[in-house]
């Protein structure tokens, strides 16, 4: 996962092989939902000085799940 701002703050995907299937808007991330995730080791340049919106679009097959989006 790059970092598109030129930070270096790339991510690494852990637990399995992430997938990139067509999305709705260019390419979408596929994660296997038993053990993969996304991480970006904590920057100095993640620390948030101003309010900020996070917008996902996630489909599960799962009626009840327990997910957890942003952690930090």
């Amino acid at each position: 996962m790059q970092d598109d701002k030129g930070d270096n703050d790339n991510g690494v995907f852990n637990g399995g092989t992430a997938t990139f299937p067509d999305g709705k808007i260019g390419t979408a991330l596929h994660l296997d939902g038993v053990d993969d995730y996304a991480e970006i080791p904590d920057s100095s340049s993640l620390d948030l000085t101003n309010s900020i919106s996070v917008g996902f679009w996630i489909q599960t097959p799962m009626q009840l799940f327990l997910l957890y989006i942003a952690l930090r």
